[in-house]
């Protein structure tokens, strides 16, 4: 049998919106964008759950998270349950089918008492080496030590970091985190043997955003199109939301530490929550806020240059065209959106809308657009499918390929995510969102695509609200 080669690359925290392919007229991603016409992109792609460590687990099982469980972050040593040592997982399907497996890149996921999870092969690089599970030196910090480095990949803690919100790189290209991720993964395709499933998984665009010379460069802040926002619009939302956005870390969530190493402190200008403004509004200036976007952009690039080498190797070693391709991303970042940066339980599109597209030439369609809504907790059904390998019952997803062609809600007719304190339901043309506050979302994705208005509690849409609500409900208890 012919079983093609399976190639799942990820992007860490990609915002679906930064990709020429999906409307932007600005960022540079020719290699996203020639796949996309070698096969079908998905305009309405969803992660399950928009948080490393609970995303990805979703990946390898295709379950929802309140499924398999693990729904923490792996990071920094912080105690927190992985998934379970007897689920079933993705990668001991393909292995059952004769398939060789392989993760080269950021991991950050565990499974009781398999260290592996499934993968034959393993080259961990965790992140800027800031998710580390037990903070052990990974393959990309080993290799920074062994040519004479010391800890300057914690760009975070700089002075200048938490200042602009954003940093050149202390290393050069060849030595930066992605660079060294596709190098890696060029080798192992020239070295694999059919069948293989490669988990190419980069770490970028997720903060640090720290592109190298000469990305730090490539973009004029200037150019850089402003967020999707509206003065006011957080007035009728949540008030969680207001106090996020005038309380952002220009680390991260998370991720500020107790002191700079650069000896900043709390009451130092631009640490973060110490000095928010009270105008949410007003967080960041337009000017940080294009600087921080460009640099957003530039590691965008960064990855989609060594997406194009590991494609040319497929291509020189006669294996593309036998190659199941689907790029995608564990979640987004608000990157300013509705005034929000980062992550946090406030399930918009710019956080739980991920691209996806996948190439399989002569199975999908090329140049084509799919409108059909999909999850990340379709991958694994996709794969097992496209392997003849045998699936798993207890799938939430379904085969993605199907989805190709089924435009006219045939294939779902509504997609989920989830936080632990909030959930959402998207429909083709509503979005509901529920906090365990008690308070709620509701947006018209046809007439408001921004998620500006707030509907809920409307007389108009209550009929509305009910049903969502109920279906909502039915899927979190759904065993």
């Amino acid at each position: 049998m012919n079983r093609p080669n399976i190639l799942l690359i990820t992007a860490d925290q990609h915002n679906a919106g930064i990709l020429g392919c999906y409307g932007n007229p600005v960022v540079q991603t020719p290699n996203l964008d020639g796949l996309a016409r070698r096969g079908v992109r998905f305009r309405h792609a969803y992660t399950p759950f928009p948080v490393c460590s609970p995303a990805r687990t979703s990946i390898m099982t295709g379950m929802w998270a309140h499924h398999h469980e693990a729904v923490h972050n792996i990071n920094m040593g912080r105690p927190v349950p992985g998934l379970a040592g007897d689920t079933p997982i993705v990668t001991d399907m393909l292995r059952e089918a004769g398939y060789t497996t392989a993760l080269i890149g950021k991991k950050h996921m565990m499974m009781e008492g398999v260290p592996a999870m499934g993968f034959d092969h393993e080259l961990l690089v965790e992140g800027k080496c800031q998710f580390t599970a037990n903070n052990a030196p990974d393959a990309y910090r080993q290799y920074l030590y062994a040519k004479g480095y010391g800890e300057e990949w914690r760009t975070w803690e700089s002075v200048e970091y938490q200042r602009d919100f954003w940093v050149t790189s202390p290393f050069p290209e060849e030595d930066y985190s992605d660079t060294f991720i596709g190098r890696h993964a060029i080798d192992y395709v020239q070295r694999a043997q059919d069948p293989f499933f490669l988990w190419l998984s980069f770490c970028s665009p997720h903060n640090t955003w720290d592109p190298p010379v000469p990305y730090n460069a490539l973009y004029d802040p200037a150019t850089i199109p402003m967020p999707n926002r509206r003065y006011g619009e957080l007035d009728h939302k949540p008030a969680a939301q207001k106090d996020w956005a005038r309380s952002v870390f220009p680390t991260g969530p998370g991720n500020t530490p107790e002191l700079g190493r650069e000896g900043l402190s709390p009451s130092s200008p631009g640490w973060g929550v110490f000095s928010a403004p009270d105008d949410p509004y007003g967080r960041i200036s337009d000017g940080k806020l294009r600087g921080m976007l460009a640099a957003y952009y530039a590691t965008v690039t960064l990855v989609d240059k060594q997406v194009g080498l590991v494609l040319d190797t497929l291509a020189a070693t006669g294996q593309l065209d036998n190659t199941l391709i689907v790029y995608t991303s564990d979640h987004g970042d608000y990157l300013g959106n509705n005034w929000l940066y980062y992550k946090r339980e406030f399930l918009y599109d710019s956080l739980t809308r991920v691209p996806m597209i996948c190439s399989w030439p002569g199975h999908v369609p090329e140049g084509g657009t799919s409108d059909s809504l999909v999850s990340l907790v379709d991958l694994a059904p996709t794969f097992t499918s496209a392997a003849t390998a045998p699936g798993n019952e207890a799938f939430d997803g379904r085969d993605l390929l199907q989805g190709a062609t089924e435009n006219d809600g045939g294939f779902r007719d509504a997609v989920f995510s989830e936080r632990r304190q909030s959930n959402m339901i998207r429909t083709h043309e509503w979005k509901l969102v529920e906090y365990t506050s008690g308070e709620a979302e509701l947006y018209d994705m046809i007439q408001d695509p921004g998620e500006h208005e707030n509907l809920y509690g409307r007389p108009e849409v209550q009929s509305l609200t009910h049903d969502l609500s109920q279906r909502l409900a039915e899927w979190r208890a759904c065993s």
